[in-house]
């Protein structure tokens, strides 16, 4: 029975760092980003301050915002959302501009969309649905069919640039995933449980 117990634990182990290490896996090959504040959108004057912004609404990151905003010229927004190991629970257009986002290509994991802006603000907000271990939100932007300068991509409510962190006009950004460190210390207990047992069975 203590053998059992025991090789039960060390196999729940196992598996907890193997899943652990995958959540650290990307199989994207855009740069992942970490910006810090993203729950706090950015703060900027639609149809002045030109870029994309992006943040999202929730601690779990499973609501997210994407904005971009013209300055007074007509400007064609756009690009493409692809999750990885997620799925679009929802997804509602947004526009204060022209009046129509276009989605030219969509299916449950990606989304091609794009619009011309002048002097206000398009986007769109969605959700999703983790299908997997490690969940990411992968970004490829655009401004009139060039790549989006990286500077005028700004994350999370401190303003953050994708420049600035080290990615382009494509980069990923973590969703989120049970942390590999209260992963393994839940794996850890497990061991020590499995050690309790064993020590009462000595005992006896």
């Amino acid at each position: 029975m203590k053998k059992q117990l025991l090789k039960c634990a060390l196999t729940t182990v196992a598996s907890i760092a193997l899943f652990a290490t995958s959540a650290l896996a990307l199989s994207n090959e855009y740069p992942l980003i970490q910006p810090t504040n993203l729950e706090t959108a950015p703060s900027y004057t639609p149809g002045e301050d030109f870029g994309f912004y992006i943040w999202t609404n929730d601690d779990a990151r499973t609501s997210w915002s994407v904005r971009w905003s013209g300055n007074g010229s007509d400007t064609f927004f756009s690009g493409h959302v692809y999750l990885e190991n997620s799925t679009f629970d929802s997804f509602s257009l947004v526009s204060w501009d022209y009046g129509q986002v276009y989605i030219y290509y969509e299916d449950d994991d990606t989304k091609f969309f794009g619009s011309r802006t002048s002097v206000a603000e398009d986007g769109f907000d969605f959700t999703i649905t983790n299908t997997g271990a490690s969940s990411n939100v992968v970004f490829d932007l655009f401004v009139n069919d060039r790549t989006a300068d990286p500077s005028k991509i700004y994350l999370g409510g401190l303003n953050q640039t994708s420049e600035a962190l080290g990615g382009t006009n494509r980069f990923t950004i973590a969703a989120p995933v049970p942390e590999p460190a209260t992963m393994l210390l839940f794996g850890t207990g497990l061991i020590g449980l499995a050690g309790l047992a064993r020590r009462r069975k000595t005992e006896k």
